[in-house]
């Protein structure tokens, strides 16, 4: 077997777990890499982790001349045979945040010692063993043109999400039409909240209305801010979901440029008209498959009827929709709004049940 040698590649930006390109069980999959009939000692969600470049060493120190996310290639002609220090190498590699380890075997190393793999595993880092020998320089510049077509794939991608919202800016396009884009573009339930947590638009795709506004766990979803000159009128959240070709930070971040836009245009008050506009014309068509999606419906529009008994009114009316709501507030009805252009007013009487 050829002797190695220490190269060192430049790089690309560091792309973070959720929004790589490119994935270590992408690596894997690549022809340059099933050469060597690669076995996954290690794999699991390890397989996940991003990759950012590929970095060949058999140096015992090499952790020192990695940033993270690299997938390192090795024969492991370099490395101690301590069980020890084996244990201490792969947690320095793992602490420094390697993707994950490639191992060609060879009369050096004919099998990983158990001590790699159980340190590997403790560390949730992907260890693969390669039966055959690969040329390094080969898989190296496979990963580097699968690297460059997808971010050359996620430049067009958000060029053609930059137009799009845009587009919808100038057209002043409403609040809840830029949220259905966005949740189309990530293809996950997306809502738009204003500062109080009340919902002024909900995109649910495929999902009820109820399960789509669900509170996310630690670590689901995503939320950006929607705030333009030292203003913030709310946030832009999407459920969690796959990745996406430019980000799903960059498509929520362009949605919430053009809601930003719209508040500047139109005023603050126009998340108020459109949240109960939306809310009577879902009703009325009917959208709320289960009475559960009515109730948390209500409840994320600040209307908590937990443990009252209620009465809901919908009706058209000649005088001027904003004056029957005053009215009706006076009377100590809860007059949710009314739909924009068709002078109708929804009215709940609630009272202890």
């Amino acid at each position: 077997m050829a002797e190695r040698q220490e190269f060192f590649f430049g790089r690309t930006d560091r792309p973070d777990r959720r929004s790589s390109a490119l994935l270590v069980g992408d690596v894997l999959a690549l022809p340059a890499v099933q050469e060597g009939a690669p076995t996954v000692l290690v794999g699991g969600p390890a397989l996940e982790a991003g990759v950012r470049w590929v970095h060949v060493s058999d140096s015992a120190d090499v952790a020192r001349l990695l940033d993270g996310g690299e997938l390192l290639l090795t024969t492991g002609a370099a490395w101690p045979t301590g069980t020890a220090a084996l244990r201490v190498l792969v947690a320095e590699l793992a602490a420094i945040g390697v993707s994950g380890i490639v191992i060609e075997l060879g009369p050096r190393m004919s099998r990983v010692p158990d001590a790699v793999i159980e340190a590997c595993a403790a560390a949730g880092l992907a260890l693969v063993a390669l039966a055959v020998e690969v040329k390094f320089v080969a898989v190296t510049e496979a990963v580097h043109r699968a690297l460059i077509e997808a971010q050359t794939a996620a430049l067009r991608e958000r060029q053609r999400l930059h137009d799009l919202f845009t587009a919808l800016s100038l057209r002043g396009a409403p609040a809840d039409l830029i949220v259905s884009e966005v949740a189309r573009a990530l293809d996950v339930p997306v809502h738009l909240e204003n500062l109080a947590g009340e919902v002024v638009a909900v995109e649910a795709l495929r999902v009820p209305v109820g399960q789509a506004l669900r509170p996310p766990g630690p670590d689901g979803g995503d939320r950006v801010p929607v705030q333009a000159r030292g203003v913030r009128w709310g946030w832009l959240i999407a459920a969690d979901g796959p990745p996406h070709p430019a980000g799903r930070a960059t498509v929520l971040e362009l949605g919430a440029t053009a809601l930003a836009f719209g508040c500047l245009a139109d005023g603050e008050g126009a998340w108020t008209v459109l949240a109960h506009r939306s809310l009577i014309e879902d009703l009325l068509g009917a959208r709320f498959a289960r009475e559960e999606d009515v109730e948390v419906r209500l409840r994320r529009l600040g209307l908590d009827l937990a443990g009252t008994t209620g009465t809901g009114l919908v009706f058209r009316t000649d005088e001027a929709s904003d004056r029957l709501v005053a009215r009706a507030r006076a009377a100590g009805l809860a007059a949710v709004g009314s739909r924009r252009g068709a002078d109708v007013v929804l009215l709940v009487a609630t009272g202890v049940g």
